[in-house]
């Protein structure tokens, strides 16, 4: 048996103290963008290569050029940076993607510029040329997609405690996009209890759920969830183009209305676990 502490409206309100947007992050998301200067100008360069019987693998470079007597030269280069493999073992990184750079202010010796990352982050770069090392220092990065969704949870927070469907909204927006985080299945057992099965997986594609939690909702009581568990579910041999997912099955107990019976399987692996959950009334 697995006791949750169920939590109302003023108890998940204090876990969502939102963070105001940094001013240059709001001013770079707020400007046309421009990325050709006076004395700068950014690029951004891709590239996409075909793996024989896999993917395409995706890359792109951050390139910054300067304005001299000669004319533009470069003076700054990421290289290519791979943000999505082709192999699906590989573990894509899509804070290497690169959008939208844009100037937010330059000088003969200095350029401040921004840029969107494919894993949600606003960043503001610093690069001073005072020598032949020239590098962008970071200023500051800033989660746009985090902080979408945490203004959504705080919208939904006056309704999650008596609206089933307003409950998962709130959970969904809990696990941004790209966080291998995301509801698996969800149940509503009742008119009073309803549970989400949240599942982790371990890569982009050919991916199996190697972890879980679950999400309750007891109507004008509150939510609580349990601790993550591992899943005994493993990667077929030889195969591609599959997903090793979780079902579930899960009711009221008949002999006490705060316990509920779950059950969280894989029936092409033959894999399941049995929960006994329970809050207090």
């Amino acid at each position: 048996m697995e006791m949750i502490e169920l939590k109302g409206t003023s108890e998940l309100l204090k876990k969502e103290e939102i963070d105001n947007i940094p001013e240059l992050v709001r001013h770079y998301l707020e400007m046309k963008k421009r990325s050709k200067g006076k004395y700068f100008r950014i690029l951004i360069e891709k590239k996409n290569t075909p793996t024989s019987n896999a993917g395409i693998a995706y890359s792109n470079a951050l390139i910054i050029k300067k304005k001299t007597k000669e004319g533009w030269i470069k003076v700054y280069d990421t290289g290519m940076l791979q943000y999505r493999g082709a192999h699906n073992y590989e573990i894509d990184n899509w804070d290497f993607c690169f959008n939208d750079p844009s100037i937010i202010k330059e000088s003969e010796k200095e350029l401040v510029f921004g840029l969107r990352t494919g894993a949600g982050n606003a960043k503001i770069y610093r690069l001073r040329d005072e020598g032949e090392d020239i590098c962008p220092e970071t200023l500051v990065a800033f989660n746009i997609n985090e902080h979408k969704a945490q203004c959504k949870r705080i919208k939904l927070i006056q309704k999650v405690i008596t609206d089933y469907s307003s409950f998962c909204e709130y959970i969904e927006a809990k696990f941004p996009y790209k966080s291998y985080w995301k509801i698996e299945k969800k149940k509503l057992l009742n008119d009073r209890v309803g549970i989400i099965l949240v599942a982790h997986v371990d890569r982009d594609y050919d991916a199996i759920v190697d972890r879980y939690c679950l999400y309750f909702w007891v109507k004008n009581k509150g939510i609580g969830d349990t601790r993550v568990f591992f899943t005994g579910l493993y990667h077929p041999l030889f195969a591609q183009f599959y997903y090793i997912g979780l079902s579930l099955d899960a009711e009221i107990d008949q002999d006490q209305s705060n316990v509920v019976n779950v059950r969280v399987f894989n029936s092409r692996q033959k894999w399941e676990k049995k929960h006994k959950i329970m809050w207090e009334e």
